[in-house]
């Protein structure tokens, strides 16, 4: 009678009292709840001893039973761990997929995070109904668990990832020529993100068949997320004057065309033009492609629209103080202000008066080479 009087005072009172206070403190929440019930469907509650039983007391769930589990030498010891591991045993839906319950509520607690950040994205983009996904998100889960981060999911990308990508594309599209571009290049309103072996950099963004992409390595995923979207720019394209170039380019000659239209009108001032000259660059793109050979990527507007044609204006403005000579440059020069690549030049920079316009050249290699020297040889074509 003693021994059994012992049992009911350590299972029926100990043992249910530290369950019931367990689990009532689980199912306050909702979800919690839900995911109990899912799994727990026998309404059955076991005890039984196991040697292989995981810290001083543990809970399963098999087959719809809940089950109380000890090493024999553990009955009644540390009775407080009892349910700690309750949590991390049960499974949750969320977007379509089932994943751990600890998971799926950090998901949710971040879901409000996951909101703030996309409508900054659709503010700054102006697209409409975006939508977050993960290409595998049970896949991303194991290997943030893998990393360290066991059960941060929503904290990682919902709060993380998307607040820097907003960040980043709030900036660029302040610009409405880089808006157009990251529209262009991004056409639908999805954003995913899955691992990738191949990852060039910590973090990565892309535009597979129109879709945003956040992308790493496995190993380097929540690793220097701050530089998320530096790569961006350097995949866009933007037109200037009707020809396809790199943004980087374009913008590069939009920050120069001020200075440019300074000098331009400087030349058509010193040879009596009466107003600013039209500057002609043949083959633009050629002439990108070259100056990105060359090392000088993305510089064409500091190199031609500045340094070509500061060094041009300086000299027409120096040699049309003599009016006869600017008399002979205004007969020759009456058309346009032309930039060619000429494998044919015969020197570092060249001028030449060809059908009233007048063409500067050089070889591909000499591009912003020796510029000092444009414009020297202009008085000896006349």
């Amino acid at each position: 009678m003693d021994t059994l009087i012992e049992l009911v005072k350590i299972f029926y009172d100990a043992y249910l009292s530290q369950l019931a206070e367990s689990i009532e403190k689980l199912c306050a929440d909702a979800d919690n709840r839900a995911a109990l019930g899912g799994s727990w469907t026998s309404n059955k509650i076991f005890f039984e001893t196991d040697e292989k039983a995981e810290n001083y007391q543990q809970i399963t769930i098999e087959n719809g039973d809940l089950r109380l589990s000890c090493k024999a030498s553990n009955i009644w010891t540390n009775l407080s761990y009892l349910g700690g591991d309750l949590e991390g045993r049960l499974t949750s839906p969320y977007g379509g997929e089932v994943l751990s319950l600890k998971t799926a509520s950090n998901l949710r607690q971040n879901d409000e995070k996951k909101s703030e950040n996309l409508a900054t994205i659709a503010t700054a983009t102006g697209k409409s109904g975006l939508e977050f996904s993960f290409k595998d998100i049970k896949a991303v889960d194991a290997t943030l668990a893998k990393n360290g981060y066991e059960n941060r999911m929503g904290e990682v990308f919902y709060a993380n990832y998307l607040q820097y990508l907003a960040e980043c594309l709030t900036k660029l599209c302040a610009d409405p020529i880089s808006k157009a571009a990251i529209n262009q290049k991004w056409t639908s309103n999805k954003i995913f993100f899955e691992t990738d072996l191949k990852a060039p950099t910590y973090q990565n963004v892309n535009f597979p068949g129109g879709d945003l992409r956040i992308s790493c390595k496995p190993d380097n995923i929540w690793t220097n997320i701050s530089s998320l979207g530096e790569d961006i720019p350097d995949q866009l394209t933007s037109e200037y004057s009707g020809t396809a170039l790199s943004l980087k380019s374009v913008l590069n000659i939009r920050e120069y065309e001020e200075k440019a239209q300074a000098h331009l009108a400087t030349i058509g001032e010193a040879i009596g033009r009466g107003g600013p000259v039209t500057f002609v660059v043949e083959d633009l793109k050629g002439v990108d492609a070259q100056l990105n050979k060359n090392g000088y990527n993305n510089r064409i507007g500091e190199v031609l629209w500045e340094a070509y044609l500061s060094e041009l204006a300086s000299k027409l403005k120096r040699f049309c103080e003599d009016s006869m000579v600017k008399e002979a440059i205004g007969d020759s020069f009456k058309q346009n202000l032309v930039f060619k690549l000429d494998p044919k030049a015969v020197t570092y920079q060249c001028c030449n008066f060809v059908n009233g316009n007048l063409v500067m050249s050089c070889k591909p290699e000499n591009i912003w080479t020796n510029i000092s020297q444009l414009g020297d040889d202009i008085q000896d074509k006349l």
